[in-house]
């Protein structure tokens, strides 16, 4: 007890005689330095204690950076030293949006194959029911999920050599372990085909998640077609308008248009007609609930105007419909109907 309150003492006696009389502490034995140093001398990262001082450390290798960047080569000129270069504080990457952060090692937690199973795959030699044989081998589908076994091991993959196995590969398992990350682990190069976007395409729609879809950063055409698929099956399912306006287009054409009709047929909401290929939109309203007024509102597309009349004027037995159709087929058809031919 006495030594602690000696230590307490000469430790408070050192604090205010550095602070008032500016005393240089390298004066001070290496014993007193020592044990007073742990105590007045903190040093917060990126820096680290150092005699009685801090230094930078960079690259977190626990040496002076300035210690490294000087080395005396024999001739005496400074010679260029390689810094270590700083570890990443979280050892992973975004790939196409902020939601789904992808590992580079995602095989790390899969042992090597072991002979058994080299040999299995080996006898496959490039036979498509070979490989899904034993890609699902002991796999089981509960209620929407896919639960493959304990001992299955994704490292299979790369020793598929066949083309739809291999894809259905990564996307077993990235279905199964709920992970999209697994598809960009396939080589597209190796069959030279789009494996990563098929595979993120089907992996959006069945986990119901346009960020997976948007996972697919590709801009060539048919990239853009997988892009588009997912992001409408996603944006019908969630009857989310503004998930369709995100859909690419390639070559002109959209899915958006599809979009934005499935959801406006679910919602029975004509308000969505006017996003995109209206007389399609308004005339399936006006045929599905035999609406006279979303008839009315085709403007372009004479043929199926004359046929959301036609279906109007028959729920409503309303004869007098039948002198509105332009189109001829649907007029004739109307007339004769009630008996006007």
């Amino acid at each position: 007890m006495k030594k602690e309150v000696l230590f307490i003492t000469l430790l408070f006696v050192i604090i205010i005689s550095v602070a008032c009389n500016n005393i240089d502490l390298s004066k001070l034995s290496d014993k007193d330095l020592q044990r007073v140093s742990k105590e007045l001398i903190v040093c917060n990262p990126p820096y680290i204690r150092h005699a009685s001082n801090c230094c930078l450390d960079k690259n977190g290798n626990a040496i002076c950076d300035n210690d490294e960047k000087v080395s005396e080569t024999p001739s005496g000129i400074n010679a260029p030293v390689k810094e270590t270069p700083a570890q990443p504080t979280h050892p992973e990457t975004p790939i196409g949006n902020e939601k789904y952060k992808c590992k580079k090692n995602i095989l790390s937690g899969y042992p090597p194959l072991d002979e058994n199973t080299k040999n299995e795959l080996t006898k496959c030699a490039g036979n498509e029911l070979c490989y899904k044989s034993l890609i699902s081998k002991g796999a089981v589908i509960s209620g929407d999920k896919l639960i493959l076994p304990e001992n299955a091991n994704m490292r299979m993959c790369e020793l598929v050599e066949e083309h739809d196995a291999y894809y259905v590969c990564y996307r077993t398992f990235a279905y199964a372990k709920q992970d999209p990350c697994i598809c960009g682990l396939a080589d597209n190069k190796k069959f030279n085909d789009l494996f990563q976007e098929a595979c993120y395409s089907e992996v959006g729609k069945v986990m119901n998640d346009e960020n997976i879809c948007n996972m697919i950063t590709n801009d060539n055409p048919e990239a853009l077609f997988y892009k588009s698929k997912c992001l409408e099956a996603v944006g019908v399912s969630k009857q989310d308008v503004n998930i369709c306006e995100t859909i690419p287009s390639a070559q002109g054409y959209s899915d958006r248009s599809s979009c934005y009709f499935q959801i406006a047929m679910i919602k029975q909401d004509p308000t969505i007609c006017q996003k995109e290929y209206a007389d399609t939109c308004y005339g399936e309203l006006g045929i599905r609930n035999k609406d006279l007024e979303m008839c009315n509102k085709v403007v372009n597309d004479i043929i199926l105007k004359g046929r959301c009349l036609y279906e109007v004027a028959k729920a409503k037995q309303d004869s007098s419909l039948c002198s509105q159709i332009v189109y001829g087929g649907w007029r004739n058809q109307c007339n004769k109907d009630f008996g006007l031919a």
